[in-house]
């Protein structure tokens, strides 16, 4: 049974967190692209990633990723991760993709690194 994804952004200063609850895959990657691109598009040059609630990635959930850090790194800007349950954390490590993404293991974690 597929699972949809919820996405809820929040403002903190000039960080913007945004939590992501369900599955990113190929039918809802296309929801996160959109949620981030409008997010960079309103001036944020930090966004938090929260994972707590991700409970599955794809290939294509990590190309919207990886495409939404190299947006805001040609802005001086930066995506990163946090709270990413291990399954998920083992996939990002394996893939090395947390060479592109920093990880946090908490959001207050990647808040207080900014």
């Amino acid at each position: 049974m597929r699972q949809d994804l919820s996405i809820v952004v929040n403002k903190t200063g000039n960080t913007y967190v945004v939590a992501l609850e369900g599955q990113l895959d190929t039918y809802t990657a296309p929801q996160v692209e959109a949620a981030i691109g409008k997010i960079i598009a309103e001036g944020a040059m930090m966004i938090v990633l929260d994972c707590q609630k991700l409970s599955y990635i794809s290939s294509a959930g990590l190309s919207t990723l990886v495409e939404a850090q190299g947006q805001l790194s040609a802005k001086d800007g930066k995506l990163v991760a946090a709270a990413m349950p291990p399954a998920i954390r083992n996939v990002f490590d394996i893939l090395g993709f947390s060479q592109i993404i920093q990880v946090y293991d908490s959001v207050k974690d990647a808040l207080a690194a900014k």
